[in-house]
């Protein structure tokens, strides 16, 4: 009798691969923080846009940046690390005319975004994941140069993403700071349109036609680097042989 295999059980199985290799040895609880910066891609994901011959994204791997800092907790190898950061992400959109001109809009997007993810660092290196929660501030729209104004009523105040990144240690001094860069990569699950002003009028582009077909929902990507100084803050443990744990710094 076959059995299907539904997500709560993929996830189960992820989380025992993660923490099956710790049982065999007694765990050290530790805790770090660090200031982040990341740079790299954004833009907006609608298979409208995609399917719209006069229509096309322009990735720019320069337009989107992020400045915040983190808190985490581990225990050995395995972890989890609270951001925050201030992120500000760029899209741009190619449409060609009927006479064969060619405008992009551009939106600038301004957001308070918070990371609560699980880690897992070994051998000098590290692996992410987990949910992004973003408040946005501020969205601009821009056609051609021009500034069409403040858009941001058309869009969700507050947006989800699933989050995934890896890196390695390249800066080490001593078991108190170490230089951190990796990769990130994130997909926004919900529909970034809101169901008031931004359906009503056709965001992201504002085209009276765009859904003709029907409507898409759009999602906010960004893949980019992500650089952290990282601070080891101190561990509990043992100051002698069958003394009582306590608080040590690094």
């Amino acid at each position: 009798m076959s059995k299907r295999i539904n997500s709560g059980s993929i996830a189960f199985l992820f989380f025992m691969m993660l923490t099956i290799p710790l049982s065999s040895q007694k765990m050290i609880t530790w805790f770090d923080a660090g200031l982040k910066v990341q740079f790299g891609g954004s833009g907006f994901y609608n298979q409208a846009i995609l399917d719209a011959a006069s229509l096309d994204y322009v990735l720019d791997f320069t337009n989107a940046y992020g400045v915040g800092g983190k808190v985490g907790i581990n225990w050995d190898d395995i972890g989890i690390s609270l951001e925050g950061m201030y992120n500000n992400n760029k899209s741009r959109i190619k449409r060609i005319a009927a006479d064969n001109s060619v405008a992009f809009t551009d939106h600038n997007i301004s957001a308070i975004d918070v990371y609560p993810l699980l880690r897992r660092a070994r051998n000098m290196g590290y692996f992410e994941l987990g949910p992004k929660i973003s408040l946005l501030q501020n969205i601009d729209q821009t056609i051609s140069n021009v500034n069409s104004g403040d858009v941001t009523s058309q869009y969700n105040k507050v947006n989800y993403a699933a989050v995934l990144g890896f890196g390695s240690n390249i800066i080490g001094v001593g078991e108190a700071f170490t230089g951190i860069l990796g990769i990130r990569i994130e997909y926004g699950v919900n529909d970034f349109v809101s169901a008031g002003d931004g359906q009503r009028f056709s965001a992201p582009l504002n085209l009276p036609n765009m859904y003709d077909q029907g409507y898409k929902s759009t999602h906010p990507l960004f893949i980019g680097l992500v650089f952290e100084a990282n601070f080891g803050i101190g561990y509990y443990g043992r100051a002698k042989c069958g003394g009582r744990s306590k608080f040590m710094r690094f």
